[in-house]
């Protein structure tokens, strides 16, 4: 009774900490406040974009919401764990208590070791069943058989003691310095790995299902190593698909339909809704000087190409479809002249930088970069093409500007690989780097993929470049910068000189920036992106572009979400964008919900039993007393 009255009290105080805090958790977009930003042309006000988000979840609503045509959830960095860290199957405690046991056993029978003549014949004269036949002159001593070796049926013997303490107390010790730490070291890793994919899937599938995105795409590093083997990548990519991304679909697999390419300016459902726009990382192929053919292959075939591009066409009266192009996977197919588009470029940007593992695959990757730039990128003059680029690597800028500053390293030797199998490195070749280099940031990706240029009114579009934004992640930390062209010598902040020491090794075309650079008068440069100050500033001076940089959607991270609007504004005729940021907390919050949760339930479990008990025995005590009032004898009337 005192038990069920002291759980009853407990459960007055976990059952509102566990139904406010699991609504916490599964409502947190809502108690965030996390909406798509809404068009301006339709409204300035945050609250309308979460009540516009709202709609969206009331039945009644018949209209769809307003809402932007393209409404990306952009997530970075989840990668995933694996079980390359558990115990071999011959190492799990099944199996050891398995091995002991044997040992033991075969400790047991086996035939003992007499330490001399006289101790054995006194040890055989002892025996009933042997005494009367053992003698100083037939007795032969036995060897010493390894524990594990059972003797002959017929040699005779007893218990090897000394043989099965030793077994005994190998045993225990093992157990309890080796067996049972290991073995708890791997239950806490197997709950460890299991949370953290239900977290990264909790995060996701909450923004998805208030949010309503039209696209997704998560910006590489998937999962958490490149050195894996084949099987663990596989185990890896079928949890990503399976369980973080339940009902996804990879982009690759899909045949698309012409119609999937349009944009509505409503809620509509979107076919490419459930459709994750896979974006490759160091942590999935390496990086320049390991990213092998091998790695990038299973990448491709598990989640999607590396390099490809796609047009999304803004759906108007006139045009009611969209077309497509890519490297190796969407043909080109164009509908409709000139319609409003927004172009999306999957960019490898890890095989950019040299020294590289496989020139091969470096070839490839600038032979589809320069394409793209010839063929298939909107002329720089076209306000109506919205170019969104996204990549792992974020572009190059000077240290202090955001958390991680240009760093590269390379291999100091080759790959020290078994005979028969390839090399998995070399030396000089490329092993790490925070940013990409500057040549390729600047040639490569600023004025090549964007137009943009420092001289201003030199060049076709007045060096603007194209409009857009570039999405990248890596940088755990996450960033928000502006890239923009200034004179040499101006704006040099702090840690530029160390920025420069530790680039100069940081790719071989070094030489041909450098060359490029005394011709010039400017430079690119980069600094933290402010919306009030850019507000402030109308036009600005000189031709930029913002690249954000998504903090890391891992619970150490406090699981962030990007919130991308693009929309398209009829009076500048030109597109436009906003981003919000959402963040689910750390994981320990979601831990501590369900392990509140779970001892709730437990609690309400013990004290349904108890009562139920308690019901039982007042029951059973009842139906005694009745079946006692009913054998007394009673009295005869006389």
């Amino acid at each position: 009774m005192f038990l069920q009255s002291l759980l009853r009290r407990l459960l007055v105080l976990l059952v509102p900490l566990a139904v406010t805090s699991s609504l916490y958790l599964y409502l947190y977009p809502v108690v965030h406040g996390c909406a798509f930003p809404l068009p301006h042309h339709h409204s300035h006000s945050f609250s309308d974009a979460f009540l516009a988000t709202a709609r969206q979840h009331i039945p009644i609503d018949a209209e769809p919401a307003p809402a932007a045509p393209f409404r990306l959830l952009v997530l970075a960095d989840p990668q995933i764990e694996g079980d390359s860290s558990l115990p071999k199957a011959e190492d799990e405690l099944p199996a050891r208590l398995r091995h002991h046991w044997g040992q033991i056993r075969a400790a047991l029978t086996s035939p003992a070791l007499p330490l001399n003549t006289s101790s054995a014949i006194d040890t055989e004269s002892t025996s009933d069943s042997t005494s009367s036949h053992a003698s100083k002159t037939d007795f032969k001593p036995i060897p010493n058989p390894d524990i594990n070796t059972r003797a002959p049926p017929s040699t005779p013997f007893k218990i090897n003691l000394p043989a099965t303490q030793q077994a005994i107390t190998t045993a225990l010790h093992s157990l309890l310095h080796t067996d049972l730490p290991r073995t708890l070291k791997a239950v806490r890793k197997r709950l460890d790995l299991l949370g953290n994919d239900y977290y990264l899937a909790h995060i996701y599938r909450t923004l998805h299902w208030w949010t309503q995105p039209t696209h997704v795409t998560v910006l590489g590093d998937l999962i958490g190593s490149q050195w894996v083997s084949d099987e663990e990548f596989q185990r890896r990519g079928h949890r990503y698909w399976e369980r973080v991304f339940q009902g996804d679909q990879n982009n690759n697999k899909i045949q698309n339909n012409n119609t999937d390419f349009a944009l509505n300016p409503t809620t509509h459902s979107s076919p490419w809704t459930n459709r994750i726009l896979n974006v490759v990382g160091n942590h999935d192929i390496g990086y320049a000087g390991d990213a092998s053919a091998s790695r990038i292959a299973r990448f491709e075939e598990t989640f999607g190409t590396v390099n490809w591009d796609v047009k999304f066409w803004l759906n108007t009266a006139s045009s009611v479809s969209a077309s497509t192009s890519a490297s190796a996977s969407h043909p080109n197919t164009a509908l409709h002249p000139n319609p409003p588009q927004i172009h999306i470029i999957n960019l490898n940007s890890l095989t950019l930088d040299t020294p590289a593992y496989s020139p091969d695959i470096q070839s490839a990757s600038y032979d589809y970069l320069n394409a793209l730039i010839t063929d298939r990128l909107a002329p720089v003059t076209d306000r109506s093409t919205f170019t969104l680029l996204l990549t792992h690597l974020p572009l190059h800028k000077r240290a202090g500007v955001c958390v991680d500053a240009p760093h590269f390293k390379f291999f100091e030797e080759d790959d020290n690989a078994e005979d028969g199998k390839e090399k998995r490195w070399f030396a000089g070749g490329l092993r790490e780097q925070n940013h990409l280099s500057e040549w390729v940031s600047g040639n490569g990706v600023l004025e090549g993929v964007f137009g943009m240029s420092g001289e201003v009114g030199e060049v076709e579009g007045g060096g603007w470049g194209r409009k857009g934004l570039v999405l990248t992640g890596h940088d755990h930390e996450g960033c928000d910068v502006l890239h923009f062209g200034e004179g040499e010598g101006e704006g040099e902040g702090e840690g530029a000189e160390e920025s420069e020491d530790k680039g100069k090794r940081e790719t071989e075309d070094a030489t041909a920036a450098a060359a490029d650079s005394e011709q010039r008068d400017w430079k690119w440069d980069a600094k933290r992106y402010s919306s009030v100050q850019e507000a402030t500033t109308t036009p600005p001076s000189t031709p930029s572009i913002r690249e954000v940089t998504m903090r890391s959607m891992m619970g150490a991270y406090g699981g962030y979400a990007g919130l991308l609007s693009v929309w398209f504004d009829t009076d500048k005729q030109e597109w436009e964008y906003e981003i919000q940021m959402c963040a689910a907390g750390v994981q320990h919050i979601w831990w501590a919900v369900h392990v509140t949760d779970l001892v709730t339930v437990g609690v309400v479990v013990v004290v349904a039993a108890l009562r139920l008990l308690a019901v039982v025995r007042r029951s059973k005590k009842s139906q005694e007393r009745t079946d006692g009032g009913k054998s007394r004898p009673q009295k005869v009337k006389t």
